[in-house]
């Protein structure tokens, strides 16, 4: 089989596998370059995640096999190179869990090798699923249905996937006394042709003297967009945690936090959302009140910037402006009732007056 393609067509002659191996991953790990350049050296089989919902669908009724030993049998003949290696990638959630993990593995790939990908920093992990999810651009050769937004929320769900990835694949390992190799997103960016080499000396694969490791034929998705993410993340991240701490009154660690975040980002409208309060609960009401106005000039629509600059207006005697901001405030959020108290407060002062 010459200039192997992707996992799709098969081989042409039928080989009985002798070697085996699973690469265990979690998603944006770099484990889709690994399994392709190996496919590449006709050397390690045509591993793919052949237990991807959106794969084996397709292939099972292509195969004509209704049950998963069938059809790890159909792969197993028709995705083993002539060197008789078979190996497949699977992610932990919805893949393994639902269709693998029930199933005595060693019993069907004898003296499996594992292999581990993942990744050492997550959040740039999170931010490349969030992403993919958002463009549909899982792989740089595909085009993007749509440009992505940043979604804070969003990136936080896809940090929690990815722990549950890498929770399920250490209680596996732990659970069956598995030490697999472990390679990191990382190196294979830095160390690509060495990791290569590694990986196919740990499956036992007989590399011959004149093996030249193929050059790469994806790109990394992450740019300068991804770092800027990745910062505006920590910051929401950092205020979340301010937020919890002024809750529970502690306004000297708080402050010590936002301290620190506030010289590196001096105009991040949440961050001085909470530089305000802090101040406001300290007492600095001018300095206070000064960070509210920047938040709503910023961003005029953030109700809670609205609320609190009136309190902080109200208490320099500014009562008509402090109407004025508790409004606005009403406005962009009705379900303020700590607002719609206050302004009817401020109303019921005038009457008395």
């Amino acid at each position: 089989m010459s200039n192997v393609p992707w996992f799709h067509p098969d081989y042409k002659i039928s080989t009985k596998p002798h070697t085996f191996f699973m690469i265990c991953s979690s998603p944006r790990s770099g484990s889709t370059l690994l399994c392709r350049t190996l496919a590449e050296t006709q050397l390690a089989g045509l591993s793919h995640e052949y237990f991807n919902k959106t794969t084996m669908l397709p292939f099972s009724h292509m195969y004509r096999v209704d049950n998963i030993y069938d059809y790890i049998q159909e792969l197993m003949r028709r995705k083993t190179s002539p060197n008789c290696v078979f190996g497949f990638k699977v992610l932990y959630l919805d893949q393994f869990e639902d269709y693998l993990s029930k199933i005595d593995l060693f019993s069907i790939f004898p003296n499996m090798r594992v292999i581990y990908s993942t990744r050492n920093n997550r959040l740039e992990q999170a931010i490349s699923l969030s992403k993919a999810f958002q463009t549909g651009q899982w792989e740089s050769y595909t085009r993007k249905r749509k440009e992505p937004a940043f979604d804070y929320d969003h990136i936080k769900s896809c940090l929690s996937q990815i722990e549950r990835h890498e929770m399920g694949w250490h209680t596996y390992f732990k659970k069956n006394n598995i030490t697999p190799l472990q390679i990191t997103y990382e190196n294979i960016v830095t160390n690509f042709e060495n990791v290569i080499i590694d990986v196919m000396n740990y499956i036992d694969i007989e590399i011959p003297e004149d093996f030249q490791v193929p050059a790469p034929t994806m790109r990394k998705l992450a740019n300068q967009q991804s770092i800027e993410w990745g910062h505006k993340y920590r910051v929401i991240s950092a205020v979340e945690e301010v937020e919890e701490l002024i809750a529970l009154n502690d306004f000297t660690s708080a402050k010590d936090i936002i301290n620190e975040l506030i010289q590196k980002y001096p105009n991040f409208p949440p961050l001085l959302l909470v530089n305000g309060i802090i101040m406001y609960r300290f007492g600095a009401i001018k300095r206070a009140r000064k960070e509210f106005l920047k938040v709503t000039n910023l961003t005029p629509s953030n109700a809670n910037a609205h609320y609190y600059l009136a309190l902080t207006q109200n208490q320099l005697g500014e009562t008509e402006c402090a109407k004025e901001s508790v409004y606005q405030s009403i406005k962009l959020d009705p379900s303020n009732t700590e607002a719609q108290s206050f302004y009817n407060k401020l109303l019921n002062k005038d009457n008395t007056q």
